[in-house]
This record gives C-alpha cells, structure tokens and sequence, in this order.
C-alpha cells in the first residue's frame, strides 16, 4: 500500500458520511471499472441519490497493474469507455468502491 496509496485511500475511506467501517471500501480493478462504465447513468442516478458523489473527472485508476510494466496501472476512462495505463501516483482520480 505504501508504493500505491490509492489501496491505502480507498482502505482508509469510511463513506460519504465518514461512517463505514474501515476496511468495507477497495480500490475496483479494471474489470470492475469497466462494468461501472457499462451502467454508469443508472449506477450514478443511485450514488448522487445517496448523497455520494457523480463521476466528474473521466479517469478512474484501477487496482490491475498494467501487464508490460508492473509501475503502472490500468485506467479507465468512465466518459468513453477507453482504457491505457498510468504511473501508481495518487495525483490521478480513485473511485472506491463498497464491498458487501
């Protein structure tokens, strides 16, 4: 978590309210991105219904490491659909995602 803090951000993460337990958020892989993507307008209708946050930036960094270069990680674009890959620095956006 120390070389990629965005698992130790999206682990720390306790909700909009600040009242989920830690541990209960992670960082999505690209898989997971990629399926948000796919239901993006009714999964965002239900987030901002909860007082949760729309999907403003584009780019969403994922927990799957980039299979040529094990510094970067995939991205996902969630206004396109489109992926590439980026440096493990938290400067780029993380979208957490709950757990059951």
């Amino acid at each position: 978590a120390t070389d990629y803090p965005a698992f130790s951000y999206c682990y720390n993460y306790q909700g909009p309210d600040g009242n989920d337990p830690k541990g209960t958020w992670y960082l999505p892989s690209k898989q997971e991105l990629l399926d948000l993507y796919s239901a993006k307008d009714d999964v965002e209708s239900v987030i901002t219904a909860n007082n949760g946050t729309a999907f403003k930036a584009g780019i969403y960094l994922s927990a799957t490491e980039y299979n040529y270069n094990s510094t970067n990680f995939w991205y996902v674009n969630l206004r396109t659909g489109t992926t590439s890959n980026s440096s493990k620095t938290l400067s780029n956006n993380v979208r957490c995602v709950r757990g059951k």
